[in-house]
Parts: C-alpha cells; structure tokens; sequence
C-alpha cells in the first residue's frame, strides 16, 4: 500500500473526500463491509459516488491479523481511525487477499458483491470474526 502524492495525479481522491493533509500518511483499516470499497470506486469515476450498487473494476483487499499488528506496537487508533503509519510489511501480518479472480466473480463488479463476497470467503477460510481483522 502506498501514500498518495499530489504529484503522482493532479486531484488525488483523498483532496476529493476532503483528507487532511498528513492523512495519507497512514494506512488505514477496515473491518468490514462495503464502504472502503467506495474509495476505489470515487477514484475510478473522477467524484465521490456513493452508491455501493454501482460498477467498478475491483482491485485486491488485503486481509491483515490485527492482533499481531496491535501486538507489535504498529496499530494506532485516534478515536476515529484504526491505522499504521508509513508502511505495513505483508509478512508475517498478511492473512490472506481476496481479488476477483480468486472469488470466482468479474472484475467489473459492485463494492457490495466484491465486499460482501471477500468477507464471506474470508470468515469461511478461516474461521475468525472480520472484528479480529483488518484491511
């Protein structure tokens, strides 16, 4: 995962939603559901969209052990946000990653079927509650 940078694009999406300036300093995590996958979406159609139904091309979510994260002194919580600040490495705290082609379903999908679907999958793999992840 990376920060994004003003000079990578010319409106960065978190410029669009409104981001402080140090926020893309920070990996942040979900727990859950559909709407980070709103990000993507805003991202791909040039202004906020919040509809969860509407059609996207799907990229990865990464499913990351938050206890072992918090354990190691890495998670930090601001009363809004659980986050990491810089990078996060993917060993040892990755557990595993839901793409489209892994799930079985098109990348031209929806964030509610590419969430809904990748936390099912997730939970079934491996029997832990999404509380008990991160992504």
């Amino acid at each position: 995962m990376r920060s994004e940078h003003t000079d990578w694009e010319e409106n960065p999406i978190g410029a669009v939603f409104g981001d402080p300036i140090n926020y893309s300093n920070y990996m942040m995590f979900g727990t859950g559901g559909f709407y980070q996958e709103i990000i993507p979406l805003s991202k791909q159609k040039g202004h906020i969209d919040m509809d969860v139904d509407g059609f996207y091309t799907a990229g990865a979510r990464l499913y990351f052990n938050a206890e072992q994260v918090a354990n190691d002194g890495l998670l930090i919580r601001d009363g809004v946000h659980v986050k990491v600040k810089g990078r996060l490495p993917l060993n040892p705290y990755l557990l595993w990653t839901a793409t489209p082609e892994i799930l079985g379903i098109s990348e031209l999908t929806t964030p509610r079927i590419f969430a809904e679907t990748s936390d099912r999958l997730f939970t079934e793999k491996f029997g832990l509650p999404l509380e008990e992840t991160c992504y």
